[in-house]
This record gives C-alpha cells, sequence and structure tokens, in this order.
C-alpha cells in the first residue's frame, strides 16, 4: 500500500482536546506520512497550547494565517447572521451579533444584509478574496 502525504489542521484547542489527547491520529502517522499543522504563535483562539508540549505522533508545521483574507471571510459571516431569516433562534443570534458588533457596524452590516444588496455584496466580497492568494498555504501544498 503506497503511504499518503496527510496534512491534519488543527486550528483550535478543542481539536486537540478531542483528538490528539486521545491518540486519534496514532494508527494513521505510523502507516502513513502525516505533519500536523498549527496556527501560528500567540493565535488567540487556540489558546496557550504549546505543540512541543503535546505527544504528537508525527512532527508539526506552523503556518501563519493570511489577516485580510481573515478580515474579509469574518465580514461576510458576520453580514450573513444579520440576514432576515424566519425563527426564534435567527432572530436571537441577530440581536447577539448587533450587540456583538456595536451600533454603527450593526448598522452598515444590517443594510448590508438586505436581499438585493446581501447578493452583490458578496459577490464583491468574494471576489476580492479570490483575487488575494493565501501563498503561504499554497507553499504548504506544493512543498507537501
Amino acid at each position: 500500500m503506497k503511504k499518503l502525504n496527510i496534512l491534519v489542521f488543527i486550528d483550535v484547542d478543542v481539536v486537540v482536546r478531542h483528538f490528539i489527547y486521545s491518540s486519534a491520529f496514532a494508527h494513521t502517522a505510523k502507516k502513513h506520512n502525516v505533519k500536523f499543522v498549527f496556527p501560528e504563535q500567540g493565535n488567540k483562539r487556540f489558546g496557550s497550547i504549546i505543540p512541543d508540549a503535546l505527544s504528537l505522533p508525527a512532527p508539526y508545521i506552523r503556518l501563519p494565517h493570511h489577516q485580510e483574507r481573515t478580515r474579509l471571510w469574518k465580514q461576510i459571516f458576520h453580514i450573513d447572521q444579520l440576514r432576515l431569516r424566519p425563527g426564534k433562534q435567527a432572530a436571537a443570534l441577530r440581536r447577539l451579533r448587533r450587540v456583538t458588533l456595536g451600533w454603527k457596524a450593526a448598522a452598515l452590516y444590517t443594510l448590508l444584509a438586505m436581499p438585493g444588496i446581501w447578493s452583490i455584496f458578496r459577490a464583491f466580497r468574494l471576489n476580492q478574496i479570490a483575487g488575494l492568494r493565501n501563498t503561504a498555504m499554497e507553499d504548504l501544498f506544493d512543498h507537501e
């Protein structure tokens, strides 16, 4: 059987708790060429987990995130949450998002979430994202 090159992206601490601590990847790492990919050091979503202190069954590398792409995806996500959808859960999510954004951003994003405007805005943002190359990720795929 041919050994596969496998990249395991670990971007939040919950993955470490559920998969790394339980040795879920140990069997795969024995049979294939596995590398773990962690976010850059100091990433706030990753907490205080230090990959060197983990008993990983394979080597790891750190991959920086693309800040501008992240900002644009986050904006799309927030505006999508403000779109009018039926149901109590959707209404609660809209209220929560408005509070977390602040009144200026909430007002602007609510306007951008309107049905006709949303389609145009989303297409525009996705076009912008497509134009921003994630060279760190591309280099990782080329190398591995």
